[in-house]
């Protein structure tokens, strides 16, 4: 049995690269499909106007404008990818974010930098635009439908939390090395500082206090507030008799009673 098995393997062997190069010598592409080849080409090449990406936020499927946000939780969207008219078009997608698309954000009309991993991300896919292969995969596209083609993460791109501000976000895409980059619509949204924020940018000091009280004694103290940020903080106020007391004076008489015990 064990030189059945042998013979055997050795016969396959010797066959399988006659078979191979037998089946690559007689398929040869006719004139109809190199012209089809070519045509493909040309639409991964150029696809404005054919090949469209669209940019929706994540769970809010029909909608440009995603709700306001504190920037606190990451933030993130769809991208969609639809092919207008034409026949089946096939084209090889990468996984990698880098090599699949590139995000631009702006914040009050500034354009956001990426973070250094992602930086250093995108200038090896500019040396390499090959990659290492693996996470390439050839994705179809069929005319009149749309197809989710990526999960876009503000935190794989950018610094975050996100600070407070109008923002405006768009991805582009190449489907072809050297190829023209097709961009996605834009989707505008608004970061506002939370509650949280707020408190823990604001610095109070109480000042001007003896270490001990009497019973009657008339206590005054100096309450300083700081902001520690570069953001704008809101603070409420009651009333514009006791020096615009802030609406939180609870906090600064419980400050007392404890500077008074």
């Amino acid at each position: 049995m064990k030189s059945i098995f042998l013979l055997t393997l050795l016969t396959v062997a010797a066959v399988a690269p006659q078979v191979f190069a037998q089946t690559v010598t007689d398929q040869k592409p006719n004139e109809a499909e190199v012209a089809a080849y070519k045509r493909r080409v040309e639409i991964l090449r150029h696809p404005t106007g054919i090949i469209t990406i669209r940019l929706a936020p994540l769970g809010r499927e029909g909608s440009i404008t995603p709700l306001r946000s504190t920037g606190d939780n990451g933030m993130q969207f769809e991208m969609f990818i639809s092919l207008a008219v034409g026949e089946d078009l096939t084209y090889w997608d990468d996984r990698n974010r880098c090599y699949a698309y590139r995000p631009q954000l702006i914040r009050d009309g500034d354009i956001l930098s990426y973070t250094k991993e992602a930086r250093e991300c995108v200038e090896r896919a500019e040396r390499e635009p090959g990659g290492d292969g693996l996470g390439h995969a050839p994705a179809s596209l069929t005319s009149g439908r749309e197809y989710l083609d990526h999960y876009v993460n503000l935190e794989d791109w950018y610094e975050t939390p996100l600070n407070p501000g109008h923002y405006q976000l768009l991805v582009r895409k190449q489907l072809f090395p050297g190829g023209d980059w097709i961009e996605s619509n834009p989707v505008t949204f608004d970061v506002v500082a939370s509650k949280t924020s707020e408190q823990s940018q604001l610095k109070l000091t109480l000042s001007d206090a003896r270490e001990t009280y009497k019973f009657g004694d008339d206590v005054r103290l100096k309450v300083t507030m700081e902001n520690q940020s570069d953001q704008p903080a809101n603070v409420a106020v009651i009333d514009t008799y006791y020096q615009n007391r802030p609406k939180s004076h609870n906090w600064f008489v419980r400050e007392t009673r404890i500077l008074k015990s």
